[in-house]
């Protein structure tokens, strides 16, 4: 099996894959050049050789078309501006019967205890920076919607 880990990051969830699916290739992407390294590094502590990683931008892989049997992206999607363009970059490379998972948070889902006044003006202030910056902070709850308007035929949600 084949996975692709779009927005790797620090690389945990890439590295988890590599373990469980030792006899294939997992390959993780993120644009940040710095978390690259980490993961790399990562990598080689936890003795990952099927795991390797690459910085890439997500609406322009440079992946062969359908060369991946799952196509993950956890929290990456309320970063960008072009979702419909991520999605349909990430079913360019998934193989045919294959599966991509995406998940995201919503942040009105968040509760704080106590409730504090400097938090809740801080929440209100990202709010504005995030749609300044034309994004959703609770694209979570779009995910499904997303997908399906991109084409997609089957689509399952769940939250948690």
């Amino acid at each position: 099996m084949n996975v692709l880990d779009c927005g790797c990051g620090p690389g945990s969830i890439t590295v988890g894959f590599a373990l469980i699916v030792a006899l294939g290739r997992v390959v993780g992407v993120d644009l940040n050049e710095d978390d690259i390294k980490s993961v790399e590094e990562l990598a080689r502590i936890v003795e990952t050789p099927n795991a390797t990683f690459r910085s890439a931008d997500i609406y322009a892989l440079p992946l062969a078309d359908e060369s991946f049997d799952a196509v993950f992206a956890h929290g990456v999607m309320k970063h960008l501006a072009e979702l419909d363009a991520a999605i349909r970059e990430m079913f360019r490379v998934l193989k045919p019967g294959g599966l991509i998972g995406a998940r995201s948070s919503d942040h009105d889902g968040h509760i704080y205890f106590p409730q504090d006044s400097l938090i809740d003006e801080s929440l209100k202030l990202i709010e504005q920076a995030v749609k300044r910056n034309g994004r959703d902070r609770n694209i979570g709850r779009h995910l499904r919607a997303l997908f399906i308007e991109s084409g997609i035929e089957r689509v399952e949600a769940s939250a948690s």
